[in-house]
């Protein structure tokens, strides 16, 4: 994401834009009650993204270093006396990645609502939607790194691939598909 000069979003602006998207996702809810339940996990995943900005998130790019595992060990041991992880990196990717395990989410409950399917692969829903989705290249980039953190042995550790721009921007695509349409007005 950009600003107006082509210039990189800052913090304020990503916050900024996050606020927009909620107050659109607030109209989504009263005008598509269908999709309110899809939309309660799109209101969630902008409160995880908040919260990852709140706590210092950074994009990483990069391998988890060996102190990572050794601190992690740390806050387990922590949790396992009662304690709580305090404010963080390990807090803020923990919000980072609810938001795109709740993006992946809405975006794969979307599609079976406007598919009509109750199943399926997302590839297929997305061929039997008409008009189809004009630009997903950032959903289809968090769906995929969430099922990497799902299903590799690995998960995320060598290193993300989606960064919170991208996120964000995800669910700037998918919100926009969804106003375009002409959707009917009662839950399905």
């Amino acid at each position: 994401m950009e600003d107006a000069t082509g210039e990189p979003l800052n913090r304020t602006q990503i916050e900024e834009r996050c606020r927009e998207l909620a107050s659109r996702v607030a109209c989504l809810i009263r005008r598509v009650p269908q999709l309110s339940d899809a939309l309660d996990f799109a209101i969630g995943a902008i409160y995880a993204l908040l919260k990852a900005i709140k706590f210092g998130y950074v994009d990483r790019t990069k391998a988890l270093s060996p102190k990572y595992w050794t601190s992690l060990a740390a806050r387990a041991g922590n949790m396992g006396r009662g304690g709580l992880p305090g404010r963080d990196h390990w807090v803020a990717g923990f919000y980072f990645n609810s938001a795109l395990m709740r993006i992946s989410a809405v975006y794969e409950r979307t599609l079976k609502e406007l598919s009509g399917r109750r199943q399926g692969p997302v590839p297929d829903l997305l061929r039997l939607i008409m008009p189809p989705f004009g630009n997903n290249a950032q959903l289809e980039k968090v769906r995929i790194e969430v099922n990497n953190l799902k299903h590799e042995e690995c998960g995320l550790s060598g290193g993300r691939k989606v960064k919170l721009e991208e996120a964000i921007g995800a669910l700037i695509e998918l919100v926009d598909e969804i106003e375009k349409r002409r959707l009917p007005r009662n839950c399905g």
